[in-house]
């Protein structure tokens, strides 16, 4: 099938879908390193095992919203920022959110809504 004019992918989307999934699998492997035994870096907690399931249930809906957001759908975005928003909020109440994961996260929304009209 021949695309509609208009609905090609702008290289920012482009670019930052590539980003999420690449950090897809990465906080998926965060998630699953938080919650075992073992850990990385000595002397600091561990994340209590609700937050680490919390942690893969968001990532696993994550993936789906870049999926729509690649595809160039309006819903994609739509359920990326609210999942963000519930990320953020259960992230900073339990101590586990920083400042500059949610500047960083902030920008990239903020981009992308640059190309919402774009969107279909």
């Amino acid at each position: 099938m021949a695309k509609k004019e208009g609905t090609q992918r702008p290289i920012l989307v482009t670019i930052i879908c590539i980003l999420g999934f690449i950090g897809f699998p990465l906080s998926l492997i965060a998630a699953v390193i938080g919650m075992s035994a073992v850990s990385l870096v000595p002397n600091v907690e561990l994340m209590p095992l609700w937050y680490s399931i919390f942690a893969i249930i968001l990532a696993l809906l994550y993936l789906p919203a870049l999926i729509y957001i690649w595809k160039m759908k309006k819903i994609g975005l739509i359920a990326y920022t609210a999942l963000a928003v519930i990320d953020y909020a259960v992230g900073f109440a339990s101590g586990f959110a920083s400042i500059s994961g949610l500047v960083v996260s902030a920008i990239f929304i903020g981009l992308l809504y640059t190309q919402f009209k774009k969107m279909n």
